[in-house]
C-alpha cells in the first residue's frame, strides 16, 4: 500500500511523453568560413566600428543611441549569435543567460539573420515594389504629352488676387 507522503502518490503515475529532439535547419555554407562571415556583417552594418558621433558624451557604445554605436552593437551580437548558436550547437538559453540577454533575444536575431540572408527585410514585412517618396499624380497627364508653365507678369494679377499666376498649356 503507498502512503500518501511517498513520490509516486505525490505526482502521480501517469506515463511522460517522450522528449523530442528537433534538427535545426541547414546552416549556409558562407558561415563556416570567417572572411565570409565579416563580409556579410560589413554588408549588413557598414557604419559599424566607424567612430561615435557623439564621444564627448563619455558613454559606452551599448547606451549611446547613435547609428555607428547601434550598428556596432548590432555587429557583435549578430557575430556571437553566428559563431555560438549556428556554429557552436549552443542552446538559446545558454547563451542568453552567458550574455545576460533577455529570453528569446537568441531566437529573434537568428530569424533577423535568416531573413537578411534571404534577401528580405529584417522586420518580416514584405516589400510592396513602389518607388520612394512622395506618390506623384500622374492620372490627369497622358504619357506622350508634356505640360510647360507660362508665368504671367505681376501687372496682370488683380487686386484680389483671383486670377491664376501661371497657366498650363499642352506643347503640340
Amino acid at each position: 500500500m503507498f502512503d500518501r507522503k511517498e513520490q509516486v502518490m505525490r505526482k502521480g503515475m501517469g506515463v511522460k511523453a517522450t522528449r523530442m529532439v528537433w534538427k535545426r535547419k541547414r546552416i549556409p555554407e558562407f558561415m563556416g568560413d570567417n572572411k565570409a562571415v565579416a563580409d556579410f556583417l560589413r554588408r549588413r552594418s557598414p557604419l559599424a566600428n566607424t567612430p561615435c558621433k557623439y564621444p564627448d558624451r563619455g558613454v559606452s557604445r551599448g547606451t549611446c543611441s547613435c547609428r555607428p554605436c547601434r550598428e556596432t552593437m548590432k555587429a557583435g551580437r549578430w557575430a556571437v549569435v553566428i559563431r555560438d548558436w549556428f556554429l557552436g550547437f549552443k542552446s538559446d538559453s545558454t547563451i542568453e543567460s552567458g550574455r545576460n540577454w533577455k529570453p528569446g533575444t537568441v531566437g529573434y536575431i537568428v530569424q533577423q539573420i535568416r531573413r537578411a540572408i534571404a534577401g528580405e527585410r529584417l522586420d518580416g514585412i514584405p516589400r510592396t515594389g513602389k518607388k520612394r517618396g512622395r506618390p506623384r499624380n500622374t492620372a490627369n497627364v497622358p504619357p506622350n504629352e508634356e505640360l510647360v508653365v507660362q508665368n504671367q507678369g505681376s501687372a496682370e494679377i488683380s487686386a484680389n488676387g483671383s486670377e491664376p499666376l501661371a497657366t498650363l498649356s499642352k506643347v503640340a
